[in-house]
């Protein structure tokens, strides 16, 4: 069999760790927990399968070539953990480096590995190590796991023919601010993003996120993407700043494409009912303002003693109080109009709960929102505190308990 070759080995450790990422994951059983590497024609491509994301890297030729290109295609697959923390045992070497990478398949049907090394060059000199050039070739063997049908399944999905182009950051902004809000929560409803027609909507167990869908509805609607997902995207497309992806949609698998990479997620399309406090958010007879950064400072202060924080009101001194029981913070507020009916009120709240509520911190221009605004409505004989920012592109609706009114 024809071999692999590699020239640019940290590279090819960090694709990787990026596909590692994949598929050892909890919710992926251990005999699946695999790397895959195919070639197919003149490309080669390191895989990586699980239930939820299909992601697979198409290797440039400096990072993974075949070095018999009238040979058959092929595919290995390897324990990933195994593959992976082998590699990495070549990072930051103290006098060699890796220059060259080979994997080919012997009679056993075992995948060799084979690692070589040069010495690190200082000055005009090599570091001289005494141990010959038989110790810079290091030899590993590893199992050629066999197929399963599931995985082969996964290998045969083909990316659609009908596809969208859409700006990396406009989409990645939705995937950044929605992971540390729901980073913790447990896995079902309230760890996904989902993407409605008008909304994409962040379902916490204190309150509810929504945020203007300006995404192309013909692919981005109607979706819930895991919160894993999110996390695998944001690891790969980073901001994804001037970056080109190439989308679509087929059933309940949402496709991206992009640099050398090409992701399909498992989506789901049963989205749970989030209409039911739209109509809180168009009232703005009672609210506020708050300088921003100033509020999330506080918060993560008071957020050191884990105590619930009591929030208290008071609109004839402009004054918003936070405490707990070791600490008390006094903030300015601005732009008060109503509470009529409301001058004064407290009600209680987990100081990281209200500072994951406020999103977007930072306009599309790269300007910090210098404030956020909070409305008081009744909904269904209950109150709710509406978090938005001046530009109203999103709102979090909190169910609030009020410990006292006074009218």
């Amino acid at each position: 069999m024809a071999r692999l070759v590699c020239q640019e080995f940290t590279k090819f450790l960090s694709i990787l760790s990026d596909v590692g990422m994949v598929v050892q994951d909890s919710a992926v059983p251990a005999d699946k927990q695999n790397i895959i590497i195919r070639r197919l024609g003149e490309r080669v491509e390191v895989i990586g399968c699980s239930p939820t994301i299909n992601s697979k890297v198409v290797c440039p030729s400096d990072v993974l070539y075949c070095d018999d290109e009238g040979s058959e295609d092929f595919l290995l697959q390897l324990k990933a953990r195994d593959f992976i923390t082998a590699l990495s045992s070549y990072k930051s070497l103290q006098t060699t480096l890796v220059t060259q990478l080979t994997l080919e398949l012997n009679a056993k049907n075992r995948i060799v590995c084979t690692v070589f090394e040069q010495d690190k060059e200082v000055g005009d000199n090599n570091l001289d190590t005494s141990l010959g050039d038989t110790a810079k070739k290091s030899v590993w063997y590893f199992d050629n796991v066999p197929l399963q049908a599931s995985v082969t399944r996964s290998l045969e999905q083909e990316f659609p023919e009908e596809t969208i182009t859409v700006m990396g950051e406009n989409f990645m902004k939705y995937i950044n601010e929605a992971i540390p809000l729901l980073t913790g929560m447990p896995v079902g409803t309230y760890s996904k993003i989902y993407f409605a027609e008008d909304w994409v909507y962040l379902m916490h167990q204190a309150f509810i996120s929504y945020i203007h869908n300006e995404l192309d509805k013909t692919v981005f609607s109607g979706i819930a993407i895991e919160l894993k997902s999110a996390q695998y995207l944001a690891k790969i497309l980073k901001s994804g700043f001037g970056l080109q992806m190439e989308v679509g949609r087929r059933n309940n698998y949402l496709f991206l494409r992009a640099c050398d990479y090409e992701v399909s997620l498992t989506c789901s399309t049963s989205l749970p009912d989030y209409k039911m406090y739209l109509s809180v958010l168009e009232s703005r007879e009672n609210g506020f303002e708050a300088n921003r950064l100033y509020l999330r400072d506080v918060l993560k202060r008071l957020n050191i003693t884990d105590e619930i924080v009591k929030v208290s009101f008071n609109r004839d001194d402009s004054t918003l109080t936070l405490s707990n029981t070791k600490c008390t913070q006094l903030i300015n507020l601005s732009c008060i109009t109503g509470f009529d009916n409301y001058p004064t009120f407290n009600f209680q709240m987990k100081a990281d709960l209200l500072n994951k509520a406020i999103l977007y911190d930072t306009a599309d221009d790269g300007t910090t929102r210098e404030f956020v605004r909070f409305y008081l409505n009744e909904f269904k004989q209950n109150h709710i505190i509406v978090l938005t920012d001046e530009m109203g592109l999103w709102s979090s609706v909190i169910r609030i308990k009020m410990d006292r009114v006074m009218q």
